[in-house]
């Protein structure tokens, strides 16, 4: 399977609840990342393409198989995701379908605050 891109350097995953066809995972995301540095110095933000990138590999590391996103079907970025102020969110995803060829995916990522981001895509396997 391929290197992960920011799993266990942007992100690590302290917990996770798996079963065949869900996850509850929470991630704590670090603030010292270089990604910050650019996005933005004094008010961090994950960017909304790591975090689609974070839900992919979470799904990848969590079943062990290799995902590309295919089709992006809703992404609604609702608030946004600041490490300082939230440095653990909770992801929550549900495996809608799943094919030989892909997996159609619907995914939450919350923190205490409220929802962050809601997603829902298809991902073929590599």
């Amino acid at each position: 399977m391929a290197k992960f891109l920011f799993l266990d350097n942007l992100f690590y995953i302290i917990k996770n609840e798996v079963t065949p066809d869900a996850f509850k995972a929470r991630i704590s995301l670090d603030a010292s990342h270089d990604i910050y540095k650019g996005h933005f110095p004094d008010n961090p933000i994950t960017p909304g393409v790591c975090i689609l990138q974070m839900v992919k590999e979470t799904i990848m590391n969590t079943y062990n198989i290799p995902l590309e996103l295919e089709q992006l079907k809703h992404s609604k970025f609702l608030a946004f995701i600041n490490p300082n102020l939230q440095p653990n969110v909770d992801l929550d995803v549900d495996i809608q379908e799943k094919d030989e060829t892909g997996w159609q995916v619907a995914a939450v990522v919350k923190s205490e605050d409220g929802v962050h981001v809601k997603f829902s895509g298809r991902y073929k396997i590599n």
